[in-house]
């Protein structure tokens, strides 16, 4: 089947990530490339409060000497010690921008 630009649109903005999108698109009678096709070329605009990842590297970077940083978006705030495991901590934020 064939979709217009608006469907195809409409298909991105309903995914709700919460859900596996394997099975998504399979609802939709696509493969999973051409989701992914369509979210590159049309962007995800599904989400109303969407987080911009920022680049804290260079802020950790320059707090090597202190006791801890503050990282403080929205109303949370993650305190990062020196010793701060760097996977853990990008997991983290990770999982923070998916909420």
């Amino acid at each position: 089947m064939r979709y217009s630009e608006s469907e195809r649109k409409k298909i991105i903005e309903e995914y709700d990530h919460k859900v596996n999108i394997d099975s998504y698109v399979l609802s939709k009678g696509i493969s999973r490339s051409s989701y992914y096709k369509w979210l590159k070329k049309y962007g995800d605009s599904s989400s109303s409060n969407k987080v911009t990842p920022i680049d804290i590297t260079s802020q950790i970077k320059n707090t090597v000497e202190s006791s801890s940083i503050c990282i403080k978006a929205n109303s949370t705030t993650i305190l990062v010690d020196v010793d701060y495991n760097e996977e853990l901590l990008l997991r983290l934020i990770r999982s923070l921008n998916k909420l």
